[in-house]
């Protein structure tokens, strides 16, 4: 068993977007690498050039204007030095709506339900908003809430699965809470002003939600560390 981490990048009106996702593995891969079937898993490996339909990365495409560019995806064991795939995305992968878009710190907002009274709802953030999918004021048009916005819901919390020489690999989606430690020292504080995963594996895996469901909300939401000239 695993903690394993995905972090996507791209990049949408001159700013770099980051998102992060977490997985927990069971099963053991006869040969290729835990961060290796994960990248498969998510839908980051084209085939004949065609990345799948039915996988996150496209899922996550779907709802982004067509300026969003897909740069690469980093998957790993959160706990290991060797089990890591870096995975550009030479065969290009964009946005999927045409039209108008909003600016990179406007963003669809997903969230998961709360399954643990001491592990936060988990929140996504994806920029690249289309004027098409939005009614007024900023709230999303119910079609497209109904519609792509729910496939990328469901693609988030999908259990994710993956053979290799017969053996099956489960990926979970999990949302992980974090140490909160004090910045000055180094030390582990219950009063701390600072959230860190935690040092080892083993107590990470004791601060792990799963079983979570996610939704998307009904408006847009904003990404202030995505203004642009402000980073990601």
């Amino acid at each position: 068993m695993a903690i394993m981490e995905a972090t996507l990048a791209q990049i949408y009106g001159g700013v770099e977007c980051i998102s992060r996702f977490n997985y927990l593995s069971t099963g053991t891969p006869a040969a290729a690498s835990l961060s290796f079937l994960l990248t498969r898993a998510l839908g980051a490996i084209a085939v004949a050039s065609v990345y799948p339909a039915t996988k996150l990365m496209q899922k996550i495409a779907n709802v982004q204007a067509t300026t969003v560019e897909f740069s690469v995806l980093t998957v790993k064991d959160m706990y290991s030095v060797t089990d890591f795939y870096s995975l550009p995305f030479i065969e290009p992968l964009e946005g999927a709506v045409g039209g108008n878009s909003a600016a990179p710190n406007v963003t669809y907002g997903f969230r998961t339900n709360r399954v643990r009274s001491d592990i936060h709802r988990g929140t996504k953030r994806f920029s690249g908003v289309a004027e098409s999918n939005v009614d007024f004021e900023g709230n999303l048009s119910a079609a497209f809430i109904a519609g792509a916005g729910a496939a990328l819901a469901t693609a988030l919390g999908a259990v994710l699965t993956e053979t290799d020489e017969g053996n099956t690999i489960t990926f979970t989606p999990v949302i992980l809470g974090k140490q909160r430690y004090d910045p000055d020292t180094g030390d582990p504080d219950a009063e701390g002003r600072a959230y860190r995963k935690y040092p080892t594996a083993a107590e990470q895996l004791d601060h792990v939600a799963s079983g979570v469901i996610w939704d998307i909300y009904d408006d847009t939401r904003t990404q202030t560390s995505r203004t642009r000239g402000h980073g990601r």
